[in-house]
């Protein structure tokens, strides 16, 4: 009795071995790539027998062949193992490039568009009017005005993406007033979720930005702007005109303003520095700080906090809650506080008109001031420039110096009022 698949047997565990050792020893993956050709163990099983066909029928014997179960259940063992480890190869390489498209399709994408110029020869005014997405002007070194279009895309492949951001192509209206107009949400099956807009201007014209949702930054431009925006940052700096900015929502800073600058916030810090006109500050809730203005200054606060510094013009400032603080003031000073007190640091070059409900005032002038001091406190010392004792609480103080030229009056409901002549 002659047996088949012994040898294939024994030449498949050698094999096998082999491989093995080499994969541990080596460290290369050589048992995944030989694998694949499992089918040459049916091949080598199938010689076998053919050649133990062969060798009966030559010799003329009659010897019977068999098929050695355990070997062919060895052999079985071998290619199912092949089978199943390439079957979740494959499967593991199907499953990748499957979460690739999905993570291709659910990610952000930033598709530019190209870009469009226009003529400034016969413009006068700028519109743009978006409603979701950053806006920043600037300068142009070209004599053409130039808009660059970027196009946030999302839940799409790359592709797709591509085709969907066309649709954000800002619609353009010339004429003496150019108007650049986005609004992705017009569309209502749209996958943009914003538009950023950069655009640069070569010549001096009126600007005014309209948005509803993003970033607002304008620099060095010529010519009077309006800025307007329910949710996002503005930042305008060195500005050739009157400069308007309204914000219900987010920080407004102003730098270099060649004219008057009136700004409106419900909520949000609020910094100015360097207005050449007069300036006009509102905000809701936040903080006010303005600095370096050549003209008047008028700030009207219902909670937060305002800081004042070198201010040419006459100075209003009023608080509802939250304190006051100013330095370097040349004319006259006007300020109320509710809450908070007030501190004042400077010269006197104008009639000062101070009062607090509740909160302490301090002030510091020069020795050499001329001033006519009144202060009065229902519940609160009282310390004028000349005395080194405090009134009773509830007493009325006035002392004089100098010439007396200009009248300093300050009251408090609930708190100390002290003015010193040291600084």
């Amino acid at each position: 009795m002659r047996k088949v698949g012994t040898l294939t047997s024994a030449l498949t565990l050698l094999v096998l071995g082999i491989i093995l050792l080499v994969d541990q020893v080596a460290h290369k993956p050589v048992l995944s790539q030989v694998l694949p050709f499992w089918p040459l163990i049916i091949l080598g099983l199938g010689i076998e027998l053919l050649w133990s066909l062969y060798s009966v029928k030559k010799q003329k014997v009659n010897e019977e062949i068999r098929i050695d179960a355990r070997s062919i259940a060895l052999l079985c063992l071998v290619g199912i193992f092949s089978i199943t480890l390439i079957s979740q190869q494959s499967m593991q390489g199907f499953v990748q490039t499957s979460l690739g498209s999905v993570r291709d399709a659910l990610s952000d994408k930033t598709v530019d568009l190209p870009e469009a110029s226009f003529d400034p020869k016969d413009i006068q005014r700028l519109e743009v009017f978006s409603r979701t997405g950053t806006i920043k002007v600037n300068k142009s070194n070209s004599s053409s005005i130039v808009v660059k279009t970027k196009v946030h895309v999302r839940n799409l492949n790359s592709q797709q993406a591509n085709e969907e951001a066309k649709n954000g192509m800002p619609r353009v209206t010339t004429g003496s007033t150019l108007r650049i107009e986005v609004d992705p949400s017009l569309n209502a099956t749209s996958k943009i979720t914003g538009v950023d807009l950069e655009i640069l201007i070569p010549v001096k014209l009126a600007l005014q930005i309209l948005t509803h949702t993003g970033n607002v930054t304008v620099q060095d431009h010529a010519g009077d702007l309006v800025v307007s925006t329910e949710l996002g940052r503005v930042e305008v700096e060195r500005i050739k005109g009157k400069a308007i900015i309204a914000d219900d929502n987010g920080e407004i800073v102003a730098r270099n303003i060649e004219g008057d600058l009136e700004v409106k916030t419900k909520a949000g810090t609020l910094e100015v520095d360097q207005v050449k006109g007069k300036a006009i500050l509102e905000n809701t809730f936040g903080q006010i700080r303005a600095s370096h203005i050549d003209e008047s200054l008028r700030i009207f606060c219902k909670n937060g906090r305002i800081q004042i510094d070198s201010v040419q013009g006459d100075v209003e400032a009023r608080i509802e809650n939250g304190p006051i603080q100013a330095a370097n003031v040349k004319k006259g000073l006007t300020l109320s506080s509710g809450t908070g007190g007030i501190t004042v640091e400077s010269e006197v070059g104008g009639p000062w008109m101070l009062n607090s409900s509740r909160g302490m005032v301090s002030l510091r002038i020069p020795a050499g001031s001329h001033i006519e001091f009144a202060g009065e406190s229902n519940r609160g010392l009282v310390k004028g420039p000349t005395k080194s004792d405090s009134t009773a609480e509830g007493s009325k103080v006035t002392e004089k110096m100098g010439k007396g030229t200009y009248p300093v009056l300050v009251r408090t409901d609930d708190g100390a009022i002290t003015l010193n002549a040291n600084l």
